[in-house]
This record gives structure tokens, sequence and C-alpha cells, in this order.
């Protein structure tokens, strides 16, 4: 939407200056919207002419919403976190801890198995 796309502005007539407008990609000449009194933006402090300056830069990316902006860091951070979920249980299904992890569980049974002999020894 340019500057002069407000329902204010009054959109001056093309006067046939096609080669001014068209080596810049706008059908209207840059001064023509310049001359345009509405205020494209209270937030960025910034004049018309100035925003279609910043606007018709080279090499300038492309606009970002804040939303997209978030919404990218979040996908990030939940792949980054599958990421290190599958690792962790592939270091765990791999031995590095897994052995330890068996042998623990092993020796839970064991002592689960003990504490019930021992409270059938006393109950007889």
């Amino acid at each position: 939407m340019g500057v002069c796309d407000l329902p204010s502005c009054e959109q001056p007539p093309n006067e046939g200056n096609d080669s001014e407008g068209a080596s810049d990609g706008y059908a209207v000449p840059i001064d023509a919207l310049v001359e345009c009194d509405a205020v494209a933006t209270q937030r960025t402090g910034l004049s018309p002419a100035e925003l279609i300056a910043l606007g018709t830069l080279r090499g300038a990316g492309p606009a970002m919403s804040q939303t997209a902006v978030r919404r990218r860091k979040i996908d990030d951070m939940l792949t980054t976190l599958a990421d290190k979920k599958i690792e962790k249980r592939q270091r765990m299904e791999s031995g590095i801890h897994g052995a330890t992890l068996i042998d623990f569980v092993m020796k839970m049974e064991e002592r689960v198995a003990a504490f019930r002999t021992q409270q059938l020894e006393m109950q007889e």
C-alpha cells in the first residue's frame, strides 16, 4: 500500500510522465506521492518521502511482521527441543547410560523381590 492509497489522500492525475515513474517501478512519480498530506505512520516518525526511500533501497530484505518473527522463533525452539530429545533417547539406548540404567532397574527389582520375601517370612 503506497502512501497515497490512504482514503484521505487524493490521487494526483498521471500526466504522461511515464519515463520517471517507469524507471522507479511506480505509476505515479515519487514527488507526486510526497506532496500528499497523509501521515504514513505516527509510530515511525518518518516522513512519507523517507518511507518511500526506505522501501526502494536495493538489497533491503523483505519486511517480516513481529508475529511472523515470533512464530519462526517458536518453530526453531520446538525443533531444537525435539532434536535434543531424540539425541537424549539415542544416548540412553546406545549404551552410554543404558547399561547403568539397566543395572539400576535390575537392582531395584532384586530389592523389591527381597523385600517381598522378607515380608512373607515375617507373616509366617
